[in-house]
């Protein structure tokens, strides 16, 4: 062909004289115009390609950095859960050794501390009892020396007068006298004093008798009080440990459940959300890249194989949720991520080279009322296409073509 670079014609040959007709001259500038053209698209093919291949080469690094960054992050948080559980099972374990210990310890004190009582308190009683026995003996005795000393003393006094009436009446000698009062007197005092030894002894034993059934019934009153305290004790002190190890298993097993629910819910979020948190994070670099892609490649072009990526990450989502490949679905919106920038950066360029400026603002507002409106029959819709599929399918296939359907 004439216009290739090979065979470009020259606009002047060399030591060519003279001036060029009219006709010529058109021609000659036509040709160079067609080597200038085809100079400009090798230049621009070169470029793009070096783009397209450099941009490619940038997602599937970046791509791969944050698949790495992420798996990195949840094993991170599984052992973290996993070492906070076998930490809070130990704590328990070691709080529930705690309480048993300190309820026997408390058993055991308090079991020590009725028996001492009871004891103190049978030695108290008994040296009551003892007391009262030794007062009540000495009272007998003083006053039992008391009535034999007065019967003493009036039965003298008795005898005396007689003897003087005696001696007065009969008017017998001295002697006789005195010698027929003492017989009498010491009749009397013997008959008086056994009389009083009788008399105390009896009451000695009659005392004797009831202080020992008295101490018998305060012993025994002592001994069931003490045994009816120290099971009453050992019933609370059982009812409490029970009480106190069900509420301790309770809580435990509340903590664990507690903590497992969480990890699981903190797993499904972070996988959840991970596939909104991953477009954000690919959007920081992808919209630089997308600029720098509209700038040198053009609209069109970096629109097209945008939209085509796009189309590819969603369809790959979709493939890696029908088959329960969570991996898959997150490196598909990562790459979803980073060909959003340039989709968004050439559809606005294309509006403002499409419509005037006074008309900007509107066709703003319609691609933002369009957006929220596909936004809303997307959430309206895939609820009744996933159920519908729901009879059809297992539930990763259902929702694989839910994705598909309803995107």
């Amino acid at each position: 062909m004439s216009d290739q670079p090979n065979e470009r014609t020259p606009l002047l040959e060399e030591g060519q004289q003279g001036s060029l007709d009219e006709k010529g001259y058109k021609g000659t500038c036509v040709v160079a115009l067609k080597n200038a053209i085809v100079v400009i698209v090798e230049v621009e093919v070169g470029v793009v390609v070096v783009v397209v291949v450099v941009v490619v080469v940038v997602v599937v690094v970046v791509v791969v950095v944050v698949v790495v960054v992420v798996v990195v992050v949840v094993v991170v948080v599984e052992v973290v859960v996993v070492v906070v559980q076998v930490v809070v099972v130990v704590v328990v374990v070691v709080v529930v050794v705690v309480v048993v210990v300190v309820i026997v310890v408390v058993v055991v004190v308090v079991v020590v501390v009725v028996v001492v009582v009871v004891v103190v308190v049978v030695v108290v009683v008994v040296v009551v009892v003892v007391v009262v026995v030794v007062v009540v003996v000495v009272v007998v005795v003083v006053v039992v020396v008391a009535v034999v000393v007065v019967v003493v003393v009036l039965v003298v006094e008795v005898v005396v007068k007689v003897a003087v009436v005696v001696e007065q009446v009969a008017a017998v000698t001295v002697e006789v006298a005195v010698v027929e009062v003492v017989i009498v007197v010491v009749v009397v005092v013997v008959v008086v004093v056994v009389v009083v030894v009788v008399v105390v002894v009896v009451v000695v034993v009659v005392v004797v008798v009831e202080v020992a059934v008295v101490v018998a019934v305060v012993v025994e009153l002592v001994a069931a009080v003490s045994i009816e305290v120290v099971i009453v004790v050992v019933v609370v002190v059982v009812v409490v440990v029970v009480v106190v190890v069900v509420v301790v298993v309770v809580v435990s097993v509340s903590i664990i459940t507690y903590i497992t629910i969480y990890s699981l819910i903190v797993n499904y979020l972070m996988q959840y959300m991970g596939f909104y948190s991953t477009i954000q994070w690919a959007s920081i670099l992808s919209c630089l890249i997308g600029g720098f892609m509209v700038d040198k490649v053009g609209i069109r072009a970096s629109l097209t194989v945008s939209a085509f990526l796009l189309v590819v990450a969603h369809t790959i989502f979709a493939l890696g949720a029908m088959h329960g490949q969570y991996w898959v679905m997150w490196a598909s919106r990562a790459l979803f991520g980073f060909v959003e920038g340039p989709v968004a950066i050439a559809n606005d360029n294309m509006a403002v080279k499409w419509f005037r400026q006074k008309e900007l603002n509107m066709v703003m507002g319609l691609k933002i009322s369009a957006a929220r409106l596909s936004s809303v029959l997307t959430i309206n819709v895939m609820v009744p296409i996933y159920e519908y599929f729901s009879n059809v399918f297992d539930q990763p296939t259902c929702l694989g073509v839910t994705l598909l359907v309803g995107k």
